[in-house]
């Protein structure tokens, strides 16, 4: 089964094996049958703006103008509107299509947007957000939603939608929540991607996501897209230790690329941040922080787990990024190069909106803008998976 475009759902209830697209890369009469190509997408998160101030198309421009490259896909990560409060504005989804199209054609450009903590009054519904398995060019797109991070099991789901009922049904003033570390313990969870298909934890959306992993016949690229990062900071990302190991797992078999965004309130400093007067800096320091916002395979994590203020220290075997701060100005082009039948290399390269600072390194790793790094699988295999 082929799947030419980004917009096809792969359905969960059935994850049947895929079988490769025949005939690109083997020799036919001696011709040259598997010649270079390179397909990319951009990424970025937390636009948290409407109108006015409102960075997204700005950086979705610099980004094609100065690349020359037209993206195949626009991947957002959540959190369109609202501030630091429960409540947020209502906002309809023709908003963001409006943004994207305004500077790439429709017809060769799909834009998938996945669910983060601000989204919960988009007036077009759950069914707007993109979540789950796609298959794209040579690789494919998961989208992982905002609870299937925040909590860690379904069991603490449903509890934290149980005592938002009940704070509700005692005429509870949720306005004076503050989007803070312990959200969910206070005023207990509403958002609609509660009723996500894959799942309303990482518990049972990492199976799952899992679950879909082994249907696959091929090795190529996932790139996988989550409003919550894995990383341990602000201690309100509980299915982080469950979704390494599963990351962990499909890296087995599978070049991963890992995307987050969330991360960006005032208590996220840099470790000199106090001692920086340039508040515009300073500002950018909020966002990109320790461990920095591109790891490699090999680099060191502390990672979340199900307990407020464990954690757990590991290396990772998958990649791991910051998909760029929407409302400070940055975004990411990702471009996957090889040839017809596999990739052999990614390049992350991040831009900045008119008038922002231009990045020369990605986050305080020391890698610098562009980084390309090389895949290990990348391909599909004519005998199916290597593991």
């Amino acid at each position: 089964m082929t799947l030419p475009s980004c917009t096809e759902r792969v359905d969960d209830e059935l994850f049947p094996p895929y079988s490769r697209r025949g005939g690109k890369g083997e020799n036919q009469g001696g011709k040259n049958t598997n010649p270079e190509r390179t397909t990319s997408l951009f990424t970025a998160s937390d636009r948290h703006e409407m109108g006015e101030g409102n960075h997204l198309p700005s950086i979705l421009a610099a980004a094609v103008s100065q690349s020359g490259i037209k993206p195949g896909v626009v991947l957002l990560g959540g959190d369109y509107v609202g501030g630091g409060k429960v409540m947020t504005p209502e906002f309809p989804i023709s908003d963001l299509y409006s943004e994207v199209y305004s500077v790439l054609e429709a017809p060769t450009c799909d834009a998938l947007f996945s669910y983060g903590s601000h989204d919960a009054c988009c007036t077009d519904g759950y069914s707007a957000f993109f979540s789950g398995p796609r298959r794209c060019d040579g690789y494919y797109i998961y989208g992982i939603t905002y609870v299937q991070v925040a909590c860690a099991t379904d069991g603490d789901a449903s509890a934290a939608v149980a005592l938002h009922s009940s704070l509700l049904r005692s005429g509870e003033d949720f306005s004076d929540f503050e989007d803070d570390d312990i959200i969910l313990e206070k005023s207990g969870y509403s958002g609609i991607d509660i009723a996500d298909r894959y799942g309303m934890s990482a518990e049972s959306a990492s199976a799952n996501f899992l679950k879909w992993v082994d249907s696959l016949s091929d090795n190529a690229p996932i790139v996988v897209m989550s409003h919550m990062p894995l990383h341990y900071n602000r201690g309100d990302n509980y299915g982080g230790q469950i979704w390494y190991e599963a990351l962990s797992e499909a890296a087995k078999s599978h070049d991963i690329l890992f995307l987050w965004g969330h991360n960006h309130t005032i208590e996220e400093k840099a470790a000199d941040y106090t001692d920086r007067e340039d508040e515009k800096l300073a500002d950018r320091f909020k966002y990109f922080l320790t461990p920095s916002d591109f790891l490699t395979p090999g680099d060191p994590m502390d990672i979340q787990c199900a307990e407020k203020g464990e954690t757990v220290s590991a290396r990772l075997n998958f990649f791991y990024a910051n998909a760029g701060y929407i409302k400070l100005g940055y975004g990411t082009m990702i471009t996957f190069s090889g040839n017809s039948s596999s990739y052999d290399s990614m390049t992350l390269h991040r831009y900045a909106a008119e008038g922002i600072d231009k990045e020369t390194e990605i986050g305080f790793t020391g890698k610098s803008n562009p980084c390309t790094v090389k895949l290990t699988y990348g391909s599909a295999s004519s005998n199916g998976r290597t593991r």
